[in-house]
């Protein structure tokens, strides 16, 4: 899953993947070797915000997806950031950005989720939203194909992010790098860099109350909703790009074990 790290920190230093025992899955390990030093990493791409113990006591730095907000005490546990579900988001890439940046919308709100995370949740923004005359509301909890999905994505004005089986979603992932205007419930998680509320995403209240206004708001404000959608998409390609997360680990590689 991660040989877009390990390919771009070979561009600079001896690596090897290595396999250890782990006590859950979801986590890769690779030696970096740094001078004559020898340094095991892990990435936990695991959904959940506990940690693997047995691998975090083992490594030299430790980067945790679903990263929780008030971090670990441990020294070797850094954020690590998010990565989108599939390699087909970048294949697909430039003509979806070129079909958002025409404008020609076909919905107005677009939100479209399984009931297997977080159902309760979902199951309220997806009623809430298809119960809206006014809204162009696109999805529910009908899956479709993943193209199919990023191609609504490209055609909606506004897009509802939803947590996941952590409190990051992939969808986040795809409507950022898409460039959309993303509104949902702010996932508590720590990120190398903070997705900032009014300016990368609208994050809205946990009991949903003011979805409904909120996606409204958007509509109505086009100049606002565009600056946003322009916001979200420079956040991934700084920081949330597969380059961009594979520069932020090795940086913090040689920054801390230099």
């Amino acid at each position: 899953m991660f040989e877009f790290a390990v390919n771009r920190f070979r561009r600079l230093l001896p690596v090897d993947v290595v396999d250890i025992p782990q006590v859950e899955p979801g986590v890769t390990t690779f030696v970096l070797y740094i001078g004559r030093e020898e340094h095991l990493i892990a990435i936990d791409y695991f959904d959940f915000m506990h940690l693997n113990t047995r691998v975090v006591e083992n490594c030299s730095l430790y980067f945790k997806m679903q990263h929780q907000e008030e971090g670990y005490a441990l020294a070797n546990v850094l954020p690590g950031g998010y990565v989108a579900k599939r390699g087909l988001l970048y294949e697909h890439l430039p003509p979806l950005r070129k079909i958002r940046d025409a404008q020609q919308f076909s919905y107005d709100v677009y939100g479209r989720f399984s009931l297997t995370f977080q159902p309760e949740v979902r199951h309220r923004m997806a009623e809430l939203l298809s119960n809206q005359p006014d809204l162009d509301f696109e999805g529910g909890t009908k899956m479709v194909v993943y193209s199919r999905h990023l191609r609504d994505v490209a055609r909606s004005r506004v897009c509802i992010d939803v947590p996941g089986q952590g409190p990051l979603c992939h969808r986040l992932l795809d409507y950022l790098a898409i460039g959309s205007c993303v509104v949902g419930i702010r996932p508590k998680v720590a990120l190398p860099v903070p997705l900032e509320h009014e300016r990368h995403a609208l994050w809205i209240r946990d009991d949903l109350a003011d979805l409904v206004d909120v996606c409204r708001k958007q509509l109505t404000s086009p100049r606002t909703r565009e600056e946003l959608a322009r916001n979200a998409r420079g956040y991934f390609d700084e920081f949330l790009h597969r380059d961009q997360l594979a520069d932020y680990y090795l940086y913090s590689c040689l920054e801390r074990l230099r």
